[in-house]
């Protein structure tokens, strides 16, 4: 969501419209098309493409996926949100995932991996030895501090991405307002 809308600011910007919107899109959706593709369907695929559509869609959300975490981090649990940020991004396979996702948790306090859905497990691969000492439980049990998830964190979860929302859109009305004072 915050892709599309960064895009969209930036080309509406620069007088493209909503190309920047469509771009953002297109790119997420040729990534994971050829993703799904290539171990669902059971049908050829080009191993260079999917690569190509993958790494594409990354540069085009390396920037709003830390914004994004930035955003999470302004208008939640500032220092947990940043720490979680340097410490457990790189435990997951896509790098921008990662940091939107151990933004999030950190900025809620909400644990991530361990039983968790596989959609939020860390990357196996990786190791939790990151953390501080305190931390040594949580990397055990191979998941990432804070507290079990349960329920209740999906209402501030919700409320942490409306609340980044409104920063985004005051950020952008400043812009515009300081764009129209003389």
């Amino acid at each position: 969501m915050f892709g599309v809308f960064f895009w969209f600011v930036v080309m509406s910007t620069l007088g493209f419209g909503p190309a920047g919107a469509v771009l953002y899109r297109m790119a997420e959706f040729a990534s994971r098309y050829w993703a799904y593709k290539s171990r669902a369907v059971g049908a050829p695929t080009n191993d260079r493409l999917m690569l190509l559509s993958q790494r594409l869609f990354g540069l085009i959300d390396h920037l709003p996926a830390r914004l994004t975490a930035f955003g999470f981090a302004v208008v939640g649990n500032f220092e947990e949100a940043v720490t979680g940020w340097r410490r457990d991004a790189a435990l997951w396979k896509h790098a921008n995932e990662g940091i939107i996702l151990a933004a999030a948790a950190g900025a809620v306090g909400v644990q991530l991996g361990g039983s968790a859905a596989p959609g939020v497990t860390p990357d196996r691969s990786k190791t939790f030895d990151s953390g501080s000492p305190a931390d040594d439980a949580a990397a055990a049990e191979g998941s990432t501090p804070g507290a079990p998830p349960q329920t209740g964190h999906l209402n501030t979860i919700v409320g942490l991405v409306w609340r980044s929302v409104v920063l985004w859109m005051l950020l952008l009305a400043l812009l515009t307002l300081a764009n129209v004072m003389p």
